[in-house]
């Protein structure tokens, strides 16, 4: 149970919140990838002001573990950014106990759309026949909304492109928390949901208009 997060705004206003939202990622996955939480990752990442325009100028990442939560907000890039004014971190705040939960998904299908990703197939089913064909690509389906989110890996010295969804209404909730190195969710092997900090502000008007009763 994601019990701790805290969360980053992007302070200029006129930022490429893709960006910076692909940079803050690699800082997180490069510090999951330091404890070795590649396949049992209990961290997780969100964007509280998801929108179909943008993925938000906000980044939160949540926890059951405060103490290390709070060594990844002082990672190096977080620091940095925090230093020249570029970014606001908040501290290290207790989830709400009854906020609705929703699930941001890393859906590798919609990279298979694009024309890149359909030559390098058809090369390797080329490759693996050792035919000089060309496969028939049938692949005119349609997505929900997503943003992409370009990271980089220092270690391996490549770009690569994250397709991101939300999920606000989740038919199944994944009790262990699992997540993949970058803190999402996948289509299938794991399932993890966050809270939802955009409904934090209607969660106290709540707690108030209750108190006042």
């Amino acid at each position: 149970m994601l019990t701790h997060y805290f969360s980053i705004t992007y302070v200029p206003n006129d930022c490429d919140n893709e960006l910076l939202a692909g940079r803050c990622i690699a800082e997180f996955h490069k510090f999951i990838s330091s404890l070795r939480l590649i396949e049992n990752n209990s961290f997780a990442i969100g964007f509280p002001n998801w929108s179909e325009q943008s993925i938000g100028n906000e980044f939160a990442i949540f926890s059951d573990n405060s103490e290390l939560l709070s060594a990844i907000k002082y990672q190096p890039y977080f620091n940095l950014m925090r230093n020249e004014e570029l970014f606001s971190i908040t501290d290290i705040k207790l989830v709400p106990n009854n906020l609705p939960q929703i699930r941001f998904i890393r859906n590798q299908s919609i990279g298979k759309i694009f024309i890149g990703s359909k030559k390098r197939r058809i090369q390797r089913s080329i490759t693996r026949n050792n035919k000089e064909h060309t496969p028939i690509s049938n692949e005119d389906r349609e997505f929900d909304i997503f943003h992409k989110v370009s990271c980089s890996s220092k270690s391996k010295q490549q770009q690569y492109i994250l397709h991101i969804q939300k999920n606000i209404t989740p038919r199944t909730i994944d009790s262990k928390g699992s997540y993949n190195s970058y803190g999402l969710a996948t289509n299938s092997k794991h399932l993890g949901t966050v809270p939802d900090l955009s409904k934090i502000p209607f969660y106290y008007e709540e707690k108030l208009s209750n108190k006042n009763q």
